[in-house]
């Protein structure tokens, strides 16, 4: 549940105990490596989404950073609108593209 301002990279307060618990986990588990993956909907510039959709997932790192995490071990990738998971047809659709997913890398 991480929550970003609409069309920038910036977090809402509510996404920090998300946040924390990622870190936690990251930092418990030492061997974990993840990539942070953004995504968008379709609305707008393409070159614009795939940014924003890089820096939503650079600021997520960021944090985690702050809070102790090794940067080695958190990759970070923007895909725009390239991967929606919804048709981006409706207002409820359009959300559910405009998200941000945690992958484990390895273990």
């Amino acid at each position: 549940n991480i929550y970003f301002e609409r069309t920038k990279p910036e977090f809402f307060s509510e996404s920090f105990p998300a946040l924390q618990k990622l870190a936690d986990v990251l930092l418990a588990r030492n061997r974990l490596y993840i990539s942070i993956l953004g995504h968008t909907d379709n609305v707008g510039d393409k070159e614009a989404l795939k940014k924003l959709s890089e820096e939503r997932a650079i600021a997520i790192r960021q944090i985690l950073i702050e809070r102790g995490v090794p940067g080695y071990r958190i990759n970070t990738v923007g895909y725009g609108d390239t991967r929606p998971i919804a048709p981006n047809d409706t207002e409820e659709n359009k959300s559910r593209n405009r998200r941000v997913e945690i992958k484990v890398i390895s273990q």
